[in-house]
């Protein structure tokens, strides 16, 4: 995984949020494309999750952990944000799906701080 190369290879974190950012973009902006009506909403909710779960990597990087959890942490809150974006763009979005698709995020994100090795 792209996180861990900043403890293999002891790269400064801006390089590896240069690395992240597009990955995840790109990522996402593949799946919405199905979904989407234009390329044009696809990128701007693309740019927006990879601009989030950047952040998110970012602050990640300050944090005790093994670059596991951390790369577990991004996949969970992905994985979460873009369901309820597909869910959205679909028009079924409920109040019990975000509840459901937070739970299972949240259990997600509580299993792996849980399961972790503080160093």
């Amino acid at each position: 995984p792209a996180i861990g190369w900043r403890f293999t290879l002891y790269t400064p974190v801006w390089i590896m949020l240069a690395c992240i950012f597009p990955i995840i973009t790109l990522l996402a902006f593949q799946f919405l494309i199905r979904y989407t009506k234009t390329l044009g909403e696809a990128g701007i909710i693309a740019l927006s999750l990879g601009f989030a779960l950047t952040q998110v990597t970012w602050i990640l990087q300050f944090l005790p952990l093994h670059f596991i959890v951390q790369a577990g942490f991004i996949v969970a809150l992905y994985h979460t944000i873009i369901q309820l974006v597909n869910l959205t763009i679909e028009r079924t979005l409920s109040r019990r799906t975000i509840i459901e698709y937070s739970l299972v995020g949240l259990g997600a994100v509580a299993l792996l701080a849980i399961t972790a090795q503080w160093s």
